[in-house]
């Protein structure tokens, strides 16, 4: 018997339906996947990695759901992972 000390959480509708399109995109092969990439992002992209495509289209389709990172937060992170200074133009 377990304690719970709050209420559990509820998932919303548009949780609901972000998950069942993430679902949907597993079962998506390159082809379907590349142009829902093309869909979600409003161009073409060369990649045929399944696994690439589905994890940028997953991660647009939470983007666009929840709202994203702004473009500061954007290249604080890309500076970041080249080994700059987080604040470097």
């Amino acid at each position: 018997m377990g304690v719970w000390l709050t209420t559990p959480r509820r998932e919303t509708v548009v949780e609901i339906a972000i998950e069942e399109q993430i679902a949907e995109l597993g079962r998506m092969t390159v082809t379907q996947l590349r142009q829902k990439y093309a869909e979600v992002f409003g161009e073409e992209t060369r990649s045929n990695n399944k696994q690439f495509l589905y994890r940028r289209v997953a991660w647009r389709i939470q983007a666009l759901a929840e709202g994203g990172l702004s473009m500061a937060n954007c290249r604080i992170g890309l500076n970041t992972m080249f080994g700059k200074s987080p604040w470097a133009r």
